[in-house]
């Protein structure tokens, strides 16, 4: 830092306020999302699935709904884009 001329270490220190602030924004978000799916069976069994975190899960879960609607569960993980040989 200190071999950076002053101007790039105000924008420097200017850009790390800005991502602390926004970090601190998406865990408040997450945080609701969290709390708004706690109870939500789907979610918590799409979370089980390696590489699957939060956001994918209730993202996942938002897109497919009622997953009972489809007859197999090939289905649900084609309609969810869970399929990996569906191109």
């Amino acid at each position: 830092m200190a071999t950076l001329p002053a101007s790039d270490r105000v924008i420097l220190l200017s850009t790390c306020r800005r991502l602390t602030a926004l970090e601190a924004e998406i865990d408040g978000i997450e945080g609701e999302i969290a709390y708004g799916v706690a109870d939500v069976p789907a979610v918590q069994v799409l979370l089980t699935i390696t590489g699957v975190g939060l956001i994918g899960a209730t993202a996942t879960w938002a897109i497919v709904g009622d997953s009972h609607r489809f007859p197999r569960a090939k289905q649900v993980a084609r309609n969810a884009g869970l399929d990996p040989s569906i191109v």
